[in-house]
C-alpha cells in the first residue's frame, strides 16, 4: 500500500483534488492513460477506454472511477469528443502523480496501469492509500 499526498488535477471545469475524485464513494479506481504527445494516442489505452462502460455498476458498489493522463486538459477534451467518451477524465500534468504510481512520463507507452484507492478517514491520518499495479 502506498499513502498518497495531496494532488490537484485539472478537469474541464477547473481543479479537483484526489479526494474529490472519490465523490461520496469509499473506493476509487484510477486508470493511467499514457501521454504520447499532442498528435498520438496509446493504442492500448484507447482500446481499454473504449471499453470502460457501465460505471454505474461500480458506483452501486461504492467505487468511483477516474481516468488520469499527463496530457493537457485541452487534448483530453478533444480526444473525449472525438471518441465519444463519457468517462471522468482528468489531467495530471504538472503533478508527480503518474511518477508516484510508477508510470513512465510523456512520450512513452508502458504497461497499462490501474490503481485502487481507499479513502482513509481516521482522525490522525486522513488521506488516501492505494495499491498500484
Amino acid at each position: 500500500m502506498v499513502a498518497f499526498g495531496a494532488y490537484t488535477f485539472t478537469a474541464t471545469s477547473g481543479g479537483v483534488t484526489l479526494r474529490d475524485l472519490f465523490g461520496d464513494n469509499g473506493q476509487l479506481m484510477v486508470y493511467q492513460f499514457m501521454d504520447l504527445g499532442p498528435d498520438a494516442l496509446c493504442p492500448g489505452c484507447t482500446h481499454f477506454t473504449n471499453n470502460v462502460t457501465a460505471l454505474d455498476v461500480l458506483a452501486d458498489r461504492g467505487i468511483a472511477w477516474a481516468t488520469l493522463s499527463n496530457m493537457p486538459i485541452e487534448q483530453i477534451d478533444r480526444v473525449k469528443a472525438q471518441h465519444g467518451w463519457t468517462v471522468p477524465f482528468y489531467s495530471s500534468l504538472g503533478t508527480s502523480f503518474s511518477d508516484d504510481c510508477g508510470v513512465r512520463g510523456a512520450g512513452s507507452c508502458s504497461t497499462p496501469s490501474c490503481a485502487t484507492a481507499t479513502r482513509s478517514t481516521g482522525p490522525t491520518r486522513p488521506g488516501v492509500v492505494a495499491s498500484t499495479g
